[in-house]
């Protein structure tokens, strides 16, 4: 979601090399599932196109077909995507900290009366 605008935006100069290869990695594999993304879009809005997007599910050569397609572009999101979080907060108008928190956030407490998970 926030990808267009930060490529569109650019790169600082302070962005480190790895960082710039990691935006350009995750610029083509932005490219390469927009495609996918339009025909998903598609299907939410036209219940044929729907239809026809259910049918290539059950259809073995079509889901291989599209996680050929689509695999490494998800992949390289898996891989590159905390590069794009860091560098679309340092490029947020008065962003004045672009790190992210050093630990992630606790969980919340289970409701009253729930057994913890094991």
């Amino acid at each position: 979601m926030h990808g267009p605008a930060l490529f569109a935006h650019g790169t600082s100069d302070h962005c480190p090399s790895a960082d710039r290869a990691a935006l350009e990695r995750l610029r083509g594999a932005l490219e390469t599932g927009r495609e996918f993304l339009h025909d998903w879009q598609a299907a939410q809005r036209n219940p044929q196109q729907a239809a026809v997007l259910i049918q290539a599910e059950r259809d073995p050569v079509a889901k291989a077909r599209r996680s050929r397609q689509v695999g490494p572009a998800i992949r390289t999101w898996l891989a590159d995507g905390d590069v794009l979080t860091l560098q679309a907060r340092a490029a947020a108008p008065g962003s004045h900290s672009p790190a992210l928190p050093a630990a992630a956030p606790r969980a919340l407490p289970p409701p009253a009366g729930a057994s913890p998970r094991r």
